[in-house]
């Protein structure tokens, strides 16, 4: 949203990720690190920052063995591949 209303850098928004990504994985918060990860890897990737998004995402799909079929890790398998 902020990227689309450009009232923030992308710079800025990706710093707010990873700080929402770091925030669910201390509060071991898997379902809301995935969702977080997911629109990290995203902008990643819209960045030409492939490589960086795969490292980021894979572990954290890694860790599911159950759910796969979930709204979240549906759009992981997709960015994923």
């Amino acid at each position: 949203i902020l990227l689309a209303k450009d009232s923030a850098t992308r710079e800025h928004v990706e710093s707010l990720l990873r700080q929402a990504v770091s925030i669910a994985r201390s509060q071991e918060g898997k379902s809301l690190e995935i969702r977080a990860a997911n629109s990290l890897a995203r902008l990643l990737r819209d960045q030409g920052r492939n490589e960086e998004a795969l490292e980021l995402l894979q572990p954290i799909y890694d860790w599911f063995t159950e759910g796969l079929d979930t709204k979240d890790l549906r759009d992981a398998t997709a960015l994923l591949a």
